[in-house]
């Protein structure tokens, strides 16, 4: 009997504290919950679907209001009916790809140093016509395909490119990969650089400025120094430093040279530690720190987590602008949103989970140091 009343008074105490913890949560934060949930179940993981609907349920009974119960449910029936036409709309790509040899025609939105001095390039399609008779394939324009080249070809980012007389190796279809959702790249193309005609294009005034900072940065630097630096501050890969990676992995340590959303809050943290000094209004050096931000956004390559740093702090210094609180849990919440509605299929990359799902935790493990 006495064991019976101390696991009753323990569940009590339980309940209760969760009960003050989902009081406290955001109900933006709910929201995500929802969307996420219906995400899950389209995505035909039922069981992790049903996890995040029951804990959005026990928000419902905690606090009741119809207008978070239609919220909620809007929240889970959009993020079902983004993910089925984002999988819908690659499906109908895929289908689309012609089986015979076709000429390719699109623009170079990447490229990638692989094994054996081959290159991938994500290529966008512009225009795909059957190479006997020259009639143009409907259904696949601004879709991506990977072109993997047997020799290296200059080429960057921006250019236009025509393959002659190739084949494109449609990704599968049932189950279609996260990857190909993720990406919208619906197949593969395997050949040479004789195959292919670069047309360059101007470089526009963004291109021509970063152009120029990394080679300033690199008469400064050492080959070496130059490449880590690249690599974890940019964003970028360069070709020779796929050794480097393999001598990273084998000592497990290759996280160190991912760039993340860390990065840009320690840049901003030190412009603005810098510029306390200066007897400047709080605004002009709030406004500095933003322009210091969007300059080193536009020169470096995005990534999730550095797309997250930036947006949480975009929002944080708007909201000090126009004298709005701001609360990093909705603005995260938000954040969360903003990505999942662009590409649903994010949920399921590691990227992603790591970088908001370890942000949520942190933030509620400190939420406790904030209220004492």
């Amino acid at each position: 009997m006495l064991l019976l009343t101390r696991v009753q008074v323990l569940l009590a105490y339980h309940m209760h504290a969760i009960s003050r913890l989902v009081a406290k949560t955001p109900p933006v934060t709910i929201y995500t919950v929802s969307a996420i949930a219906g995400i899950l179940w389209q995505a035909g993981y039922g069981i992790y679907a049903i996890i995040c609907g029951a804990l959005c349920v026990g928000y419902c009974f905690i606090i009741v209001s119809p207008a978070h119960i239609t919220i909620l449910l809007l929240s889970f029936l959009l993020g079902s009916l983004r993910y089925a036409s984002r999988e819908a709309t690659t499906l109908t790509y895929i289908l689309s790809v012609p089986k015979g040899s076709v000429t390719v025609t699109g623009t170079i939105m990447a490229c990638e140093s692989l094994q054996q001095h081959k290159t991938a390039l994500t290529v966008q399609l512009n225009r795909l016509t059957h190479a006997a008779n020259k009639a143009p394939c409907h259904g696949l324009h601004k879709a991506y395909v990977k072109v993997v080249l047997t020799n290296p070809i200059m080429a960057r980012a921006g250019d236009t490119i025509i393959i002659d007389n190739t084949y494109i190796h449609a990704a599968s279809i049932y189950p279609t990969p996260h990857y190909t959702l993720r990406s919208s790249i619906i197949g593969t193309i395997y050949c040479k650089g004789e195959q292919c005609t670069l047309l360059p294009t101007s470089p526009t005034l963004l291109d021509i400025t970063r152009t120029h900072v990394q080679e300033k940065i690199q008469s400064l630097l050492s080959p070496e120094a130059y490449q880590l630096f690249t690599t974890i501050f940019l964003g970028a890969s360069p070709k020779t430093m796929f050794s480097q990676r393999v001598a990273y992995m084998s000592w497990g340590i290759s996280h160190y040279l991912a760039r993340s959303g860390l990065h840009l809050v320690l840049l901003a943290g030190i412009i603005y530690w810098c510029m306390m000094i200066l007897p400047l209004s709080l605004y002009i050096k709030r406004g500095i720190t933003a322009c210091f931000i969007l300059i080193y956004s536009l020169l470096s390559t995005p990534s999730i987590s550095f797309v997250r740093a930036c947006i949480m702090l975009g929002c944080h210094i708007s909201c000090f602008f126009i004298h709005i609180p701001a609360h990093t849990m909705h603005i995260l919440s938000l954040t969360t949103l903003a990505i999942l509605a662009y590409n649903p299929v994010y949920l399921f990359c590691l990227d992603f989970q790591l970088s908001f799902f370890l942000t949520y935790a942190l933030i509620l493990c400190t939420r406790p140091i904030h209220e004492s």
